[in-house]
């Protein structure tokens, strides 16, 4: 699991309340990043979460550029492939072995939400994924949420990442301007 995977599931737990399990080995190849449940409502809501995180420019938009899966298998367009809404909806959300793995583990289509984490979505990408019943949210949000959320607590965390969030959170009244990403890409140019 990868940090911005990691940030996505605590978010889910703490913010959101949400029992998780990460890297999901689906029936054949396929993989699910995160499976939630929360058993608070009845029947118990499941959730399938799909995190796909970029701080490249290049790739840090979800699009809805065309999805074919010969281009996907052509080494110089993979990324981009795995940067579109079809990629995601048929792939990650809609394939046979992906559906038939959320089945083995009791999710019902009914009680099933799906969401897909980026750092940013292209209008139309939004509206396709929302068409299909996946919710799009910026790790923008998760992370100002969860950041919130950790600087009201006082435990510490088995987490470094949370821990590391958690510290950071607290400091930020007393941090240095010269930490603010503005400043070390002025700095960078020079």
């Amino acid at each position: 699991m990868n940090a911005a995977e990691h940030i996505v599931e605590a978010y889910f737990r703490y913010v959101r309340g949400v029992f998780t399990k990460t890297s999901i080995r689906a029936v054949g190849q396929a993989e699910l990043d995160i499976v939630g449940v929360d058993p608070r409502k009845s029947p118990a809501t499941f959730f399938h979460i799909e995190s796909s995180v970029s701080i490249s420019s290049s790739y840090s938009k979800i699009t809805n550029k065309p999805y074919t899966p010969i281009d996907e298998k052509q080494r110089q367009e993979k990324a981009g492939q795995r940067r579109t809404a079809g990629f995601f909806i048929k792939k990650k959300f809609n394939a046979p072995d992906v559906l038939a793995t959320l089945r083995q583990i009791g999710c019902k289509k009914q009680n099933l939400k799906k969401v897909l984490v980026s750092w940013e979505f292209d209008a139309d990408a939004r509206k396709a994924l929302e068409k299909k019943g996946i919710e799009c949210l910026t790790m923008i949000k998760i992370f100002q949420e969860l950041a919130d959320r950790l600087a009201e607590e006082t435990c510490d965390f088995d987490s470094q990442i949370l821990r590391t969030i958690q510290l950071f959170t607290r400091s930020q009244p007393h941090m240095p301007k010269i930490y603010s990403v503005h400043k070390i890409r002025q700095r960078k140019k020079k």
